[in-house]
């Protein structure tokens, strides 16, 4: 096995619970991130019970001193963190003329500051050992759009910006940094 240690952000349910699911499946002790513990903590069990490695590091992806604290207490606890999926993400569902600068802003820090935020933090020890690998969960709405979700889109697009930046600053220094743009599938967000 050549990673040891993941993080996937908003993990207890949908598009993160199955990448988890995959990487515990290939050897990795995951770490299952989201904010509400009673949601994430089934999800550990359920692991545990699956003869897998599994850990919940609980903290809210857009409170940049909690994301800190949170990839150091991982690294604290389970060794040097291989593998971080961006994943954690809303969408807030409204016409343009009827989004707020708020609901735009809560969009924003949610899908693409705090993947930003988050890659900066775990790709300090990365670079250190020289060997990471960093994922963005990205959405085909980084390249195509519908109407009633323009902050969501603008924040998918910009991961494909963010993923481009990142890849070739921390590609020579052995992070590996992709973005993923999934399409349509059932979940409660869809």
């Amino acid at each position: 096995m050549l990673f040891r240690s993941a993080l996937v952000t908003g993990s207890s349910r949908g598009l993160g619970w199955a990448i988890a699911q995959a990487l515990a499946g290939a050897g990795a002790h995951i770490v299952l991130n989201g904010r509400d513990a009673g949601r994430v903590g089934p999800r550990v069990d359920e692991a545990k019970k699956n003869g897998w490695s599994a850990s919940t590091s609980i903290f809210d992806v857009t409170d940049g001193p909690a994301v800190a604290d949170g990839i150091a207490r991982i690294e604290k606890d389970h060794g040097p963190l291989d593998v971080l999926v961006n994943n954690a993400g809303i969408v807030i569902r409204k016409p343009t003329l009827e989004t707020s600068d708020q609901d735009w802003q809560t969009v924003i820090d949610s899908d693409l500051t705090a993947c930003f935020r988050l890659s900066r933090e775990a790709a300090r020890g990365m670079v250190k050992r020289k060997w990471g690998r960093i994922i963005m969960i990205s959405s085909v709405m980084g390249t195509i759009a519908r109407p009633t979700i323009a902050s969501y889109v603008a924040s998918k697009a910009g991961l494909h910006g963010l993923t481009r930046a990142l890849g070739v600053e921390l590609g020579p220094m052995g992070v590996n940094v992709n973005c993923i743009g999934p399409g349509f599938y059932p979940t409660e967000a869809n």
